[in-house]
């Protein structure tokens, strides 16, 4: 009787375990089933939900990002390599395409930026070049490197038309 009762236990513990997993997956279920509808009930209901920002970002275009990499290599080489200078910062956020330094992307990309010894923009020194350069629409060739020199006093920020400026 009792080898029995012992074979009834094994037997069934199987199914048991099964029957007790699956209530906890059902219970699992309900309880992820009662967040959501929470925190749908919430987002829907609530008045902040309203007032916050909507954040979008301009898309950029993959020629844009490519014509700031240019110019900024372009610009690297120029001025004696990445051991002695380093561009304005502008110049790597591709998010933005360059930021302040795009200057025009009418028929090409024109990009007007300062740049200086390795660590000047964070220590606080200044600029020793200012360089202004024009990249072809699709970003990959040098149109023209218009200024390249010591910082002018109020950058120019009109883009140069290159059929009548020479």
């Amino acid at each position: 009787m009792v080898t029995h009762r012992i074979r009834f236990l094994v037997s069934d513990l199987p199914v048991k375990l099964f029957n007790q997993l699956q209530d906890v997956k059902e219970r699992r279920l309900s309880a992820l089933n009662v967040l959501a509808f929470a925190a749908a009930a919430v987002m829907v209901g609530s008045p902040t939900l309203a007032t916050l920002p909507v954040w979008s970002e301009a898309v950029v275009s993959r020629a844009q990002i490519r014509a700031m990499n240019l110019a900024r290599g372009t610009a690297v080489a120029e001025n004696g390599g990445l051991s002695v200078y380093r561009p304005e910062p502008c110049m790597v956020q591709t998010s933005t395409g360059g930021g302040a330094c795009f200057v025009s992307g009418g028929r090409g990309f024109t990009f007007n930026f300062l740049g200086g010894r390795p660590g000047w923009p964070e220590d606080g020194s200044q600029p020793t070049t200012e360089t202004e350069i024009e990249i072809g629409p699709r970003g990959t060739d040098v149109v023209k490197i218009w200024y390249n020199g010591v910082p002018r006093s109020g950058r120019p920020l009109a883009p140069r038309d290159p059929l009548t400026d020479q």
